[in-house]
């Protein structure tokens, strides 16, 4: 499944139920899977999506990998995305100039 399709599900189903909990997992997968600015040992408070410094431990992660946007989730999580997309490009843009 491409990343830009997946990214299509995740907004339309975000945009019909914005859960905060859904918004966290799918910062943490885009981090885990695609992203990987950080080692796996510092991901673990992003990971800990039911902390009370959550919140913190995102406002931290946005500022490590210069997400201008800053109240908005809807906003930071298509910014996410896009983040996402603009690296898996990078990564392997030879097959995607084809």
């Amino acid at each position: 499944m491409s990343l830009s399709f997946l990214s299509t599900i995740i907004l339309i189903q975000y945009y019909n139920v914005p859960d905060t909990q859904h918004f966290r997992k799918v910062i943490v997968w885009l981090e885990d899977q695609k992203i990987r600015h950080y080692t796996i040992e510092d991901r673990q408070k992003l990971r800990d999506i039911t902390s009370s410094e959550w919140p913190k431990t995102f406002e931290k992660y946005c500022n490590d990998v210069d997400c201008p946007i800053t109240k908005n989730e809807i906003d930071q999580l298509e910014w996410f995305i896009g983040y996402a997309i603009w690296l898996e490009f990078g990564d392997d843009c030879k097959i995607y100039l084809k």
